[in-house]
């Protein structure tokens, strides 16, 4: 006796779960502003009798008048017939409800004489589509979400002056009126990205540099001002990826088929201890659409993004003030050969992109090209 009583308490138990799962969902689509929407509401009958329970209320103004909707949910086994209709309506009656704000939600949709009673009685007939064949649970789809960030990496850079055979470093400084140095070469390729003089567009760019008012080179002991400045900068993406989980749900009219109602809901795992961005290089546009073409989810979330900084032989220009003060323990030696720069700042840098974001060194050079002042071109 006591196991048959078991088997019923559990089958009760999950009715209780199918029915609560469509009540939840339905309640969730229809939350909009200015509507307050309740779950199992008791509403006392007209004649004073017994209060009637109704799994969703959604209470609201309209042109100033207050209007209150009455939503029925089933998720049985059976798909549902007239007599369920028949009761609705009555429930509805009792409280005082029009029939014509009443929705019928069924998970399993109804036979031919429940929607020809639903349309006698003006209720609107709804199929809540997105549940598992148990009907326990949301269908559950993939969902993607990823930030490209645009990073400008500098390749090569040029200064035409007239003086012959200058040196690089001379070149690289530059100084203002007083002869002292106030930037670089790549503070002025940093200025352009940050003035969007460089295309926000991944590939290859040659631009187009221009020196600051009263700024000069010194070359040679003498004070110069180059003819032109350019430099070829490699836009690339770096696409930080993360995947969810998401679940769509639909309230289809039974009797037009018309889709009245949609929802979507999307869960990234986005917790500190289990958070894991994949990265994914993208040197030309080509790549970055077969990349997104590549990701086959139902939510795909895509935004970019373009960097604080560029990189500039392996390292993140401006320099972080963490960079220059580990920079600055190393002995000449270990940077005496350029071929082994990139290596070298890229573990100053701890080996991370992350690095991006460390606090900026503050110098009188980050201000001076920050507050610089430009030429104003005219056509």
């Amino acid at each position: 006796m006591s196991k048959r009583a078991g088997r019923v308490s559990e089958a009760g138990r999950t009715s209780k779960v199918k029915g609560d799962i469509v009540e939840s969902i339905v309640a969730a689509m229809h939350m909009v502003k200015g509507a307050t929407v309740q779950q199992n509401v008791r509403l006392a009958s007209l004649n004073g009798g017994r209060l009637r329970e109704f799994d969703v209320v959604v209470d609201g103004t309209f042109a100033g008048y207050p209007v209150r909707l009455a939503i029925e949910c089933k998720n049985e086994r059976e798909i549902t017939g007239a007599p369920k209709i028949d009761a609705f309506v009555g429930k509805l009656q009792h409280v005082g409800i029009p029939p014509s704000h009443g929705i019928f939600v069924s998970a399993k949709g109804f036979t031919r004489g429940a929607l020809d009673r639903a349309r006698h009685a003006g209720i609107r007939p709804l199929v809540l589509t997105g549940l598992t064949e148990d009907r326990l649970a949301a269908v559950v789809h993939e969902a993607f979400q990823s930030v490209i960030f645009l990073l400008p990496v500098v390749r090569t850079w040029q200064v035409a002056s007239e003086c012959s055979s200058p040196k690089s470093e001379e070149l690289f400084l530059l100084r203002d009126q007083q002869g002292n140095v106030c930037g670089t070469v790549a503070d002025l390729v940093w200025r352009a990205w940050l003035d969007g003089a460089i295309p926000r567009r991944i590939g290859v760019h040659r631009v187009k540099l221009t020196l600051p008012i009263g700024w000069h080179q010194i070359v040679g002991g003498q004070a110069i001002k180059p003819v032109e400045f350019s430099a070829e900068v490699h836009v690339q993406g770096v696409a930080a990826s993360v995947r969810g989980t998401a679940a769509r749900h639909d309230l289809i009219n039974a009797d037009t088929k018309r889709r009245e109602k949609t929802t979507i809901t999307t869960t990234f795992h986005e917790q500190e201890e289990s958070f894991h961005a994949m990265l994914t290089l993208l040197e030309t546009e080509e790549a970055k659409s077969e990349f997104l073409t590549q990701q086959r989810a139902l939510v795909r979330v895509i935004v970019e993004a373009p960097l604080p900084r560029l990189a500039w032989n392996g390292m993140f220009w401006p320099p972080s003030d963490k960079y220059i003060q580990t920079a600055s323990q190393i002995s000449p030696e270990h940077w005496a050969n350029p071929d082994n720069s990139n290596e070298l700042n890229w573990k100053l840098q701890g080996g991370s992109f992350t690095a991006m974001w460390d606090p900026l060194w503050e110098s009188p050079m980050l201000s001076g090209i920050l507050n610089a002042k430009f030429p104003t071109e005219t056509g």
